[in-house]
């Protein structure tokens, strides 16, 4: 096979270009079934190495930052770990952002995410386990964000608690801080939010309930408190402390903020 100036295969160069410039990923290079199998595409009537062809094309995607793109490529060639990979840069970008619909960037890189964590589960993958573990994580916590946009705030905080990402007693700041490092760079990305949305819910649990929602309140507010919700005082108190234990820096807008809502609280 001839060779380019960068050892490169010249025939998968040209391929990758077609490929890219069409957009005819299914019927060029094949199709992935539920289960994980590869329907044939054209390029299997030709005599090359088919998964070093779309392994090309995934990475000129991903140079070109076709992000979803390079996901469905990558795992077309069953290369795992930069399906995950990406999966993953993707959606702590967007798992925070309010629920906008399937054709929105997010709801195209959940639905993306969601079906190939499923198959993956269901028929195996050669991922790293840390790397498939983060996956589910965020996807857990798109879960845990749209509740909290749906002011569904008691639902929101049961998804938070189970996920044992922050610490909501002052029993578990040290073990939830320690826990911290462990993360990749996509979980700590997101902490931010995560700790912002869990404190604004511990206000707005602990306040009477109020037909409407309202913004991030000011400093100033003087919110209803409902009896015996002393649990909730302590959750806001562990809350600060763990933000300002971890070892990363926050903005200093994000722990004025939740200075502010855990005054208000307690």
């Amino acid at each position: 096979s001839l060779k380019g100036k960068n050892d490169e295969n010249i025939f998968s160069s040209c391929i990758s270009q077609l490929v890219l410039q069409s957009r005819e990923f299914d019927l060029l290079l094949g199709r992935l079934e539920p289960d994980g199998r590869r329907i044939p595409g054209v390029i299997d009537k030709f005599k090359v190495d088919v998964s070093e062809v779309i392994e090309m094309v995934a990475e000129d995607s991903e140079k070109k930052g076709l992000h979803e793109d390079a996901v469905k490529l990558y795992d077309l060639a069953k290369n795992h770990n930069k399906v995950v990979a990406l999966l993953n840069q993707l959606l702590s970008q967007v798992v925070h952002q309010t629920e906008s619909g399937s054709g929105s960037q997010r709801g195209r890189v959940l639905e993306l995410a969601t079906s190939v964590a499923l198959r993956f589960k269901t028929h195996g993958t050669n991922s790293l386990p840390n790397n498939a573990a983060a996956l589910h994580l965020l996807l857990d916590l798109a879960t845990f964000f749209d509740l909290y946009h749906k002011n569904h705030f008691s639902d929101a905080l049961e998804v938070l608690k189970r996920l044992h990402i922050i610490a909501l007693t002052s029993d578990e700041v040290e073990t939830r801080m320690n826990g911290v490092s462990a993360y990749g760079s996509e979980i700590r990305s997101v902490l931010h939010h995560i700790l912002l949305a869990a404190m604004y819910t511990t206000y707005r649990l602990y306040r009477m309930p109020s037909s409407t929602p309202t913004p991030f309140p000011q400093a100033t507010a003087t919110p209803a408190v409902m009896p015996g919700n002393k649990h909730l005082k302590e959750q806001a108190r562990a809350i600060v402390t763990f933000a300002g234990m971890i070892p990363m820096r926050l903005h200093s807008e994000v722990n004025a903020r939740l200075v502010q809502l855990e005054a208000l609280i307690n």
